[in-house]
C-alpha cells in the first residue's frame, strides 16, 4: 500500500468516526440542566397571587407523556389544556394541614425551547400557616430544581425546590 492510500484511508476513516460521534451527539437532550422558573406576584386587588411558570418545552411534553402515559403529545392540541390542568393540580399547589389550595390553569404560550404556563391562585389574602409545594417535572428527572420568585407588595423572596426539598413554609 502507497503512503498516499494509507493517508486517504486514514482520513476517511477519521470522517467515519466524526460523523459517528455527531450521530449520537444529536441523540442527547438539547441541555445539560433542569430547571422551571416561576414568578409568583400578589395582586391586591383581586386577592390572588398570578404565577408564570416557564419549563423548558421538551422536557415538558416528556414529563406529560409520561404523566399520562401517552405516546406523543402536542401542546396545540384541544384536549392538552384538560391535562396541563391536571398535571399543575398535581405538582404545584399551597398545602396547609388538610387544606389545599390549587391554582386555576389559565392558559400558556409556547416558544421554540421554553413554555410558559399560567396559573392563578384565588382567595390568598392571609397565607399564614401555608407551605409552597412544587414538583414540577421532578418525577422525571433526578436533577430537577424549580425556582419561584414570590413578591407581594415590595416584599420579595426566592425559594429553591430540589428533591429533597419540594415544599417551603410560604414567606409572607
Amino acid at each position: 500500500m502507497n503512503y498516499r492510500r494509507f493517508v486517504f484511508l486514514v482520513f476517511v476513516g477519521i470522517l467515519s468516526f466524526v460523523n459517528i460521534l455527531k450521530s449520537w451527539a444529536s441523540a442527547l437532550p438539547a441541555h445539560d440542566f433542569h430547571t422551571s422558573i416561576a414568578e409568583m406576584i400578589f395582586n391586591s386587588s383581586s386577592g390572588s397571587y398570578e404565577v408564570s411558570l416557564r419549563v423548558f418545552t421538551d422536557d415538558f411534553i416528556l414529563g406529560l407523556q409520561r404523566e399520562f402515559d401517552l405516546k406523543d403529545f402536542d401542546l396545540k392540541e384541544s384536549k392538552s389544556n384538560s391535562l396541563i390542568s391536571k398535571y399543575i393540580k398535581k405538582h404545584f399547589a399551597l398545602v396547609s394541614g388538610e387544606k389545599v389550595k390549587f391554582g386555576k390553569y389559565l392558559g400558556m404560550e409556547s416558544e421554540t425551547d421554553v413554555t410558559w404556563l399560567y396559573i392563578e391562585f384565588t382567595d390568598c389574602m392571609d397565607l399564614s400557616g401555608y407551605s409552597v409545594f412544587n414538583e414540577i417535572l421532578m418525577d422525571q428527572f433526578s436533577d430537577q430544581t424549580n425556582i419561584l420568585n414570590i413578591k407581594k407588595g415590595e416584599n420579595k423572596k426566592t425559594i429553591l425546590f430540589e428533591q429533597k426539598s419540594k415544599s417551603h413554609k410560604f414567606p409572607f
